[in-house]
């Protein structure tokens, strides 16, 4: 039900396709009836249009999420990231929170990357994962895309947290996800 507060294009097209045929009316009859539908049109638009700005769907709160975590990271905060995490996230840890603080903040501060770009940042349906499409830049890490999957749970209404990542080549046929080491968890 989302499609009814995320704003979506075809939404608007199709209101305005309705509005023009029923000012084409108007416009060919001078009838009050054609004006009248035009109202309940514009109505609805308006309607519409305030739900899509005054509520916060989950694949709008999960890419703003996704979008802080690039910041932090660009801002090399790894206190930041940590506020994102969910706390099952942080039981798994192999080493515990503050071991994976320590390695996240020592990969920021050695000059991996500089900044982390993220766009193309597509949230699937409750309990599947957001893609995203991902590049570090500066530093030693290749400059290259990189497709992640971000899944995310509800810890309270409207608070979401990252639960698990995976990073994949983005051209690669491989489904296969990147080992990344400093993010190990336990299975």
């Amino acid at each position: 039900m989302d499609w009814l507060y995320e704003g979506v294009a075809a939404i608007y097209l199709l209101m305005a396709a309705l509005a023009a045929l029923l000012l084409w009316g108007w416009w060919r009859d001078r009838k009050m009836a054609w004006l009248l539908g035009l109202l309940v049109i514009a109505l609805a638009a308006w309607a519409y249009l305030a739900l899509d700005w005054l509520v916060e769907t989950r694949g709008v709160a999960v890419s703003l999420k996704n979008r802080e975590l690039a910041a932090a990271v660009s801002r090399k905060d790894a206190k930041a990231l940590l506020t994102h995490l969910s706390p099952s996230q942080l039981r798994h840890l192999r080493h515990g929170p503050e071991a994976f603080l320590a390695r996240v903040d020592a990969l920021l501060q050695d000059g991996w990357f500089d900044t982390v770009t993220v766009w193309d940042i597509r949230p699937g349906p409750p309990g599947s994962p957001t893609l995203l499409s991902a590049k570090p830049s500066g530093g030693v890490a290749p400059s290259v895309p990189f497709l992640v999957r971000t899944f995310w749970h509800e810890e309270r209404p409207g608070v979401w947290l990252l639960s698990r990542f995976t990073v994949h080549k983005a051209f690669a046929d491989s489904d296969a996800p990147l080992d990344l080491p400093h993010f190990a968890q336990e299975d």
